[in-house]
């Protein structure tokens, strides 16, 4: 299974991001009825990074959560790599070439015996 978003985005974005520890029993009750990857391959850049790509992209649509300030985006890539806790989890250095990033991919799918099926 493939996807850009589910367990972890809910956990970095709202329960860390949005501080919202309150949701942290809810969270844990969602995992067990949600279908888990063998990996969640994590593109991760530093704060500073993310926040400014996100602001310069005149091809995305913005979200409500795009303007946040920069602690907040610190407090969701913290909250990726909390999320390790949860389920296994590789971090791609996201400040590499696109070349580079897609390579790192494929080694980690490789190191973790993921296959496509």
């Amino acid at each position: 299974m493939f996807s850009d978003r589910g367990d972890s985005s809910t956990f970095a974005f709202q329960v860390c991001g949005e501080e919202h520890n309150d949701l942290t029993e809810v969270f844990n009750l969602m995992r067990k009825f949600v279908l888990h990857p063998d990996l969640y391959v994590v593109f991760d850049l530093p704060a500073e990074t993310a926040r400014a790509r996100v602001l310069r992209d005149a091809n995305r649509e913005k979200n409500h959560f795009d303007d946040r300030d920069l602690e907040y985006y610190k407090r969701v890539r913290g909250g990726f790599r909390k999320f390790k806790e949860y389920a296994p989890v590789n971090f791609v250095d996201a400040t590499q070439s696109p070349e580079e990033v897609h390579q790192s991919v494929l080694r980690s799918l490789a190191e973790n015996d993921v296959t496509m099926r």
